[in-house]
């Protein structure tokens, strides 16, 4: 756990990074409609190849959207003033 919160702080100081086990990992992928796949390297090393998106999540703690890297900063503004009007998400 430590480790992830190092890695998701790199992204902005408030995130917090979480450790799942494999069978909490196992029911989270289809939640987040995400893929992760691991391969040992050369030397005992272990890489981790895994599908990357942004997510809008509710108040309810539902996926409401997801973006991946083409998604624009107005794409996005634009889902979240959407979902304040209709106050699927309150900032």
């Amino acid at each position: 756990p430590e480790l992830a919160t190092e890695f998701a702080r790199r992204f902005h100081p408030a995130f917090a990074g979480v450790a799942p086990d494999s069978a909490q990992l196992a029911r989270l992928l289809p939640a987040f409609r995400a893929d992760a796949s691991y391969d040992t390297l050369g030397g005992g090393g272990l890489t981790v190849s895994h599908t990357d998106y942004t997510y809008l999540v509710d108040d309810s703690a539902r996926v409401e959207l997801s973006y991946d890297f083409a998604a624009t900063p107005e794409k996005i503004a634009r889902d979240i003033r959407t979902m304040v009007r209709a106050r699927r998400l309150v900032v």
